[in-house]
């Protein structure tokens, strides 16, 4: 069986937005930065596990396909 597992994190924008400090500002970004870490380290270490990060078309040449 094959399976595809999507991860959607968001509205990020206006998390990060909401910051009315630099503190804050850094702290919202760390802790996004964290989560995605930990999700893709707990993944990644699964045996026969293929992860695909989709990043925005303008972007396209830093695309990753990681195994």
């Amino acid at each position: 069986m094959r399976y595809l597992f999507q991860v959607h994190i968001g509205p990020v924008q206006r998390f990060i937005a909401s910051a009315r400090r630099t503190r804050d500002f850094w702290f919202g970004s760390w802790l996004l930065s964290e989560l995605a870490k930990a999700a893709v380290a707990t993944l990644h270490g699964r045996a026969g596990h293929m992860l695909i990060f989709h990043l925005s078309k303008r972007l396209t040449q830093y695309n990753l396909i990681v195994r």
